[in-house]
């Protein structure tokens, strides 16, 4: 989106003419690369403190309202909108709903100078029946990823067709590469039982955010691999090896670093989830 028209749309909002210089300020900052400074006029520097504020402001008046009032009062159906910063989602009732909006998206962004990533946008049927025709057909049904999760299809115990969600693969790729590096820098730095504490706290954040309906199978193996982590790099500490698997097991048993504990459950019930860590709080969520 041109910087024009990102500070037209801020101004509706903001009547002071100072901050919104000092926006402008930060817009034309730059980007700094191994090759230089990289100045755009286009969209807001990536990673950015302001990006986020800009992309929810921006796209409300682009995308939101125009939703909310132009496209839920021409559909034929049910018609919703599910957006997080530039992650959007619309979900509709009715088949045929689907291809006439994205027919006229790209044109309604154009006028803002904003457009589409043609690489992951596309449609895909997400409906039980579908999903129940690819699944009896021995087809898997397409899956889709949103908020750092993957969307699919499965079935239940009873054999009925039910929604499914596990970690992304390049959100636990993204998690355990931050570990990673945190582990490498501060293994000189924090005494053991501080970097273990660390662990446990980041461990525990992660559980918590990701514990969901049918998200074990994405949850063990990155307790595993964050184990191996851990043991890998307090052997890294000095020249001399400080743990054997057995000692290490014999440590992670005295002090024990959170666990995958029981899933908060994304079906219309209340449910209390705690994670088995040293964090001690109970998430409770209703969906």
């Amino acid at each position: 989106m041109p910087h024009t028209d990102i500070l037209a749309v801020l101004a509706e909002r903001i009547t002071d003419q100072q901050f919104v210089r000092l926006i402008a300020r930060m817009l034309k900052a730059g980007v700094q690369t191994p090759g230089g400074v990289v100045q755009d006029e286009l969209g807001s520097p990536q990673g950015s403190m302001v990006s986020p504020v800009i992309a929810h402001v921006c796209l409300d008046k682009v995308l939101d309202q125009w939703v909310a009032t132009t496209v839920k009062a021409h559909g034929r159906g049910y018609v919703e909108l599910m957006r997080d910063a530039d992650d959007t989602l619309l979900v509709f009732a009715r088949e045929d709903d689907a291809p006439r909006v994205m027919r006229v998206l790209p044109v309604r962004l154009a006028k803002f100078g904003v457009r589409l990533n043609a690489q992951n946008t596309r449609l895909v049927p997400v409906g039980t029946r579908a999903a129940w025709r690819a699944l009896k057909a021995g087809l898997h049904p397409p899956t889709r990823d949103f908020l750092g999760f993957t969307h699919d299809w499965g079935r239940s115990r009873r054999g009925l067709v039910r929604r499914q969600r596990q970690t992304s693969k390049k959100r636990l790729r993204r998690a355990l590469v931050v570990i990673n590096r945190g582990l490498r820098q501060e293994r000189h730095e924090r005494q053991r039982p501080d970097l273990w504490q660390a662990m446990a706290r980041k461990l525990c954040g992660h559980f918590n955010d990701v514990g969901v309906t049918d998200n074990s199978p994405a949850l063990w193996p990155c307790d595993h691999a964050v184990q191996r982590l851990v043991f890998k790099w307090l052997n890294r500490r000095s020249q001399r090896r400080s743990f054997s698997w057995a000692r290490f097991r014999r440590y992670a048993a005295r002090h024990r670093l959170p666990r995958p504990g029981p899933l908060i459950s994304l079906n219309p019930v209340w449910r209390k989830a705690p994670c088995r860590g040293l964090c001690g709080k109970t998430a409770g969520r209703l969906l």
